[in-house]
């Protein structure tokens, strides 16, 4: 991640998406949507931001699986990226 973002999903800064990999600008996204329990945030391109919506997680790789404008190596990767931080969430 290129620069530490501190409160609101309004400040922007240039890093890497954490699910398709894109490096631009990007805002703080809620892994977990807060309407249904999540705090943790990860870095979100617009795009990204505006596709998963309220999805979880899980669901939100499947769509990205399923839709034909997306790369199958993006989706891997975020099916890889979902899994991942899914398991550090569980050791907690």
């Amino acid at each position: 991640m290129a620069a530490k973002i501190k409160h609101a999903n309004s400040i922007r800064t240039v890093a890497r998406c954490f699910y398709c990999g894109a490096v631009e600008e990007c805002t703080r996204d809620h892994f977990i949507p807060v309407s249904k329990g999540g705090t943790k945030t990860v870095p979100a391109c617009s795009l990204c931001q505006m596709t998963k919506r309220d999805l979880v997680p899980l669901e939100f790789a499947q769509y990205m699986e399923n839709h034909p404008a997306v790369k199958q190596k993006a989706a891997r990767r975020i099916r890889a990226a979902v899994n991942y931080l899914l398991e550090k969430m569980s050791e907690q």
